[in-house]
């Protein structure tokens, strides 16, 4: 440590330091994040003397999950300081990293909009650059189609959209999938490497939870042998579609984003002016030609949206399906099912001209708490919906897609028992979706507002015991993979202390409420004061 204490000492006769040093060993504790996050808000101050300065110590190895990108705890203070607005220029690193300065740069390019990067200083100090290495294996890559609504095509609808590898308005889908970026990430998934675009599935699997990756391999990983796969693909003909022409939504939920929303993009434009791009009439029309040849080789079809029963192109691919004679095609929805018809059509007409089906109803809760979430969305109609699909097309598999939230999670248990005893839908049929960490990018601090990480310890204590006494009664009925989900919700909770994004993002939460006239501590009394 000494010379570190020699370069802050140094530091100090140059400049005015502001507050205390930051060590950056103190982002590997269990509270670590909320620790520096809250150091760097002490050290916050609306203009700054010219000699004036922060200083963060990287007084330990930093995690590294990518080639050529910056570690996991530098990367963070470069969120925080963009989320904080203090200008990199009043920020020195104490470093006996020596390539240093690229890393700098790239969080510039990547994570912040200062013109300015992070200033540095060296010490002679050993520091080793570790890469992680893990079973990073997905058959994606090599069997499947995902389009994004503004028209990127990425490796799944898990990956970080911030990497796209390409547009399909700008280029053909063979060109894209075997471009340099495409062949690079096969390329790691055969040798163990980490790459960022799929870093959502690193996340979840961190965390102790089961990601997409591993779904994924379950289902469709004895088509290939990683020891024979290359990572050009001569013929592609993928078995699995994922295709979301547009963003259009009916609802504005509060776990989505505008991407996947044109009702939470026109909001967000209002409150925020943030934009999000999404493809328009004539685009859509030619992202359609372009992956009509892919239906020939799918043997399933995903949709989502955006709301998939009230965009034309799902339609048109029915109808296309019915022409080609794949009547047993699998289809499987993620809906809001906040309506079965669009426009002339009606979807239940379409359905029983299929045979496999599986519907995902996106419901978090029950009654207000899912009208709140969900807003636009009426708790009797979907019941309704529900039954009418239960009743006129029985073969269809049903489903119900929770996204387990501080906003949901109280009200998910509460319908699989509300939903159990009225003998409607078992909890067997319920699949948790935790919002983690790449769930979604709130607005400057990229990371979810409403993760249930971000609770205070007695929240936390609150939910905890709704859960044990939730797990006993799913024991009585001998539920095990259920008790399971929800132990392993109940572990990631407590993982890491984040309250301090709720801290700093309670304002974008107010103004949402104040713009849809909405009252949260009305609807979730228990939680009453944590947005103050």
């Amino acid at each position: 440590m000494n010379e570190f204490n020699n370069a802050i000492s140094g530091l100090s006769k140059k400049y005015s330091i502001v507050a205390e040093p930051i060590y950056l060993s103190k982002f590997f504790e269990p509270n670590g994040e909320t620790l520096i996050y809250e150091e760097l808000k002490k050290a916050y101050k609306e203009s700054y003397n010219p000699d004036e300065r922060i200083v963060i110590v990287q007084d330990c190895n930093d995690e590294y999950n990518y080639d050529n990108l910056p570690g996991r705890s530098l990367t963070f203070i470069q969120k925080c300081l963009q989320s904080i607005d203090i200008s990199n220029w009043f920020v020195v690193v104490v470093t006996g990293k020596k390539d240093i300065e690229s890393d700098l740069e790239i969080l510039k390019q990547n994570n912040s909009t200062d013109q300015h990067r992070i200033n540095y200083v060296l010490v002679d100090t050993t520091y080793e650059r570790k890469l992680s290495q893990r079973d990073t294996f997905c058959v994606m890559p090599w069997i499947h189609l995902y389009v994004h609504t503004n028209g990127d095509v990425l490796p799944c609808c898990s990956a970080n959209t911030n990497f796209p590898l390409g547009s399909i308005q700008s280029e053909d889908i063979e060109g894209i999938i075997n471009n340099e970026k495409f062949q690079k990430i096969r390329d790691n998934m055969i040798h163990d490497k980490l790459s960022i675009e799929c870093e959502n599935c690193i996340n979840d699997e961190k965390a102790g939870l089961r990601s997409q990756r591993q779904k994924r391999n379950n289902e469709w990983g004895h088509l290939v042998s990683k020891e024979k796969l290359n990572t050009t693909i001569d013929n592609f003909e993928p078995v699995f579609l994922d295709l979301r022409f547009s963003n259009i939504c009916n609802l504005k939920c509060r776990t989505c984003s505008g991407d996947f929303s044109s009702q939470i993009a026109v909001e967000e434009k209002v409150l925020f002016g943030t934009t999000h791009k999404s493809l328009i009439l004539h685009e859509r029309d030619l992202a359609f030609e372009k992956v009509l040849p892919y239906l020939k080789s799918a043997e399933r079809i995903y949709f989502a949206g955006g709301e998939p029963l009230i965009l034309a192109e799902h339609y048109k691919i029915l109808e296309h399906l019915l022409k080609l004679k794949k009547n047993n095609i699998r289809l499987e929805y993620n809906t809001n099912l906040t309506t079965l018809s669009y426009k002339n059509k009606n979807v239940l007409s379409l359905w029983k001209q299929f045979t496999n089906i599986k519907v995902n109803a996106s419901i978090d809760g029950h009654g207000s708490v899912v009208e709140y979430i969900r807003y636009g969305c009426k708790w009797s109609e979907l019941e309704n919906n529900l039954k009418e699909i239960k009743t006129q097309c029985p073969h269809i598999k049903i489903a119900i897609s929770s996204t387990v939230s501080l906003l949901s999670i109280v009200s998910i248990m509460e319908l699989q028992r509300m939903w159990h005893n009225k003998k409607f839908i078992d909890v067997d049929q319920f699949q948790l979706g935790l919002m983690s960490e790449g769930s979604q990018d709130d607005i400057n601090l990229y990371l979810p507002l409403y993760n249930i990480q971000n609770l205070p310890d007695n929240h936390k204590k609150y939910i905890s015991h709704k859960i044990d006494d939730h797990c006993s009664w799913l024991n009585m009925l001998e539920k095990t993979d259920m008790v399971n989900q929800w132990e392993n919700i109940n572990n990631y909770m407590h993982q890491k202390d984040r309250r301090f994004v709720i801290d700093n993002l309670k304002e974008v939460h107010q103004r949402k409420d104040k713009y849809r006239n909405e009252n949260f501590d009305e609807v979730f009394p228990e939680f009453q004061g944590l947005f103050l």
